[in-house]
C-alpha cells in the first residue's frame, strides 16, 4: 500500500525533495522503524573560497524497532567537519535505509517557528523576511464628564516570509499552515491568525509563503493603566 511504501521510503514530512534551511539550522528528522536496524547518514558538501568541493560525513545512532525515532541535526556542530573555517556548507544529504532527505543551505534564511505536522511530528518552518508590528487597543470612556482612556493593552503580531518555494516544498508548505500547534525559537506557543502564498509577476518565481502569528503568553509588562482621575476629583461632589 501508499503508507506502507512510504513508512519504508519516506521521512514523516510531506516535502517531495530538497528543503531549504539556514547555515545555522535546527532542521529535524523523523521515520518509523520496525527492525530499528538503519543508521541515520548525513553527508555534508562543502566547497571552498577557491570553488572546490569536497564531503564529509556524520554518523548518528540507529533508530528504535517498532518505533518512531526523530533526529535533531546539528548544522552548528557540522562545521568541526570543513577543512577550513571559510569552507562553506552547500547542502547536506539526509539517509536512513532507503529514506533519502535533501537539505539546502541558504544563508538568506533566519528566524523560524516549530509545528507539528501531519504526522504529529516536529517540523521547522524557515523564514527570510520578519516584521513585528505593536498595535495598542484602548479602553475609554466618560469619567466626571470627560472622555478619558484608562486602560492600554499592546497587541504584538509578527509576520514572517519564506523563501520562494521550491516544487518540492509546496505540499510541506500547504501541511505547516494546517497545523494547530507552533513554537518559536524560544519555545513559546504562539498562535497563527494568518496565512497567504504570495505571488509575484515573475512567471518562473514560485510562491513565497506568509505567515502571521501572535504571542500566547501574556506579558506582564505589556498593560498600563492609565490615571482618570485629577486633583479636583475629590471636589467633584462638593
Amino acid at each position: 500500500s501508499i503508507a506502507l511504501d512510504m513508512k519504508d521510503h519516506s521521512f514523516l514530512t510531506l516535502l517531495n525533495g530538497p528543503k531549504q534551511v539556514p547555515e545555522d539550522a535546527v532542521e529535524r528528522v523523523s521515520f518509523y522503524s520496525e527492525t530499528g536496524d538503519e543508521t541515520l547518514v548525513v553527508t555534508l558538501y562543502y566547497v571552498t573560497q577557491e570553488g572546490e568541493l569536497y564531503r564529509g560525513s556524520a554518523t548518528f545512532t540507529r533508530g528504535e524497532a517498532g518505533c518512531v525515532s526523530s533526529f535533531v541535526l546539528p548544522f552548528q556542530s557540522f562545521r568541526s567537519f570543513a577543512h577550513n573555517a571559510s569552507d562553506r556548507l552547500l547542502r547536506l544529504l539526509v539517509e536512513a535505509g532507503e529514506r533519502r532527505q535533501e537539505c539546502l543551505v541558504c544563508p538568506g534564511l533566519k528566524r523560524y517557528l516549530f509545528y507539528l505536522n501531519a504526522f504529529a511530528q516536529q517540523d521547522v518552518l524557515y523564514f527570510s523576511d520578519v516584521s513585528r508590528e505593536v498595535k495598542p487597543t484602548r479602553s475609554s470612556g466618560l469619567v466626571g464628564g470627560k472622555h478619558r482612556t484608562f486602560y492600554i493593552e499592546p497587541q504584538t503580531k509578527l509576520q514572517g516570509f519564506t523563501a520562494p518555494l521550491l516544487d518540492s516544498e509546496l505540499d510541506w508548505a500547504e501541511d505547516a499552515v494546517h497545523s494547530i500547534y507552533f513554537e518559536d525559537e524560544q519555545g513559546h506557543t504562539v498562535a497563527v491568525i494568518d496565512n497567504d502564498f504570495k505571488y509575484t509577476t515573475s512567471p518562473s518565481e514560485l510562491p513565497r509563503l506568509s505567515l502571521t502569528w501572535r504571542p500566547t503568553k501574556p506579558n506582564s509588562n505589556s498593560t498600563r493603566r492609565v490615571r482618570v482621575f485629577d486633583r479636583t476629583f475629590d471636589k467633584t461632589y462638593e
